[in-house]
């Protein structure tokens, strides 16, 4: 049971890492969860978290600059979770720990639902 929830998590990371792609996972010949591909990063989230009206406090994330682009979607989900949000850079699914110890305290110490999504262009590494 514990490797199933574990392969959910990261086949759902991978999802929002990878919008316009289509996902199904199914255990024991059974679907457990499915993604339509989508245009929009909103969508994918939307997707894995359920209807965003479940979530308060919306913050999006749209920044750009010097080969640098932040997008996303964090809120403080209506169901405590211990789970931190998918952290993706170019398209990876990553563990950054200094980026979610911060996102941690900055939401009052849980972890909030969503999304960081970064993109550094090769060029300027």
């Amino acid at each position: 049971k514990r490797t199933l929830t574990e392969i959910d998590h990261f086949v759902r990371g991978i999802a929002i890492a990878n919008p316009s792609v289509r996902f199904m996972l199914r255990h024991n010949r059974q679907l457990v969860w499915q993604h339509a591909s989508s245009k929009q990063l909103k969508d994918s989230i939307s997707s894995v978290y359920g209807s965003i009206g479940d979530m308060t406090s919306i913050t999006y994330l749209d920044e750009n600059g010097s080969g640098l682009q932040i997008t996303g979607m964090l809120s403080a989900s209506a169901k405590s979770t211990r789970k931190p949000p998918f952290i993706i850079v170019n398209k990876r699914l990553v563990k950054f720990k200094a980026l979610l110890k911060s996102l941690k305290k900055l939401y009052n110490n849980s972890f909030p639902s969503g999304a960081v999504c970064i993109h550094l262009d090769s060029s300027t590494c």
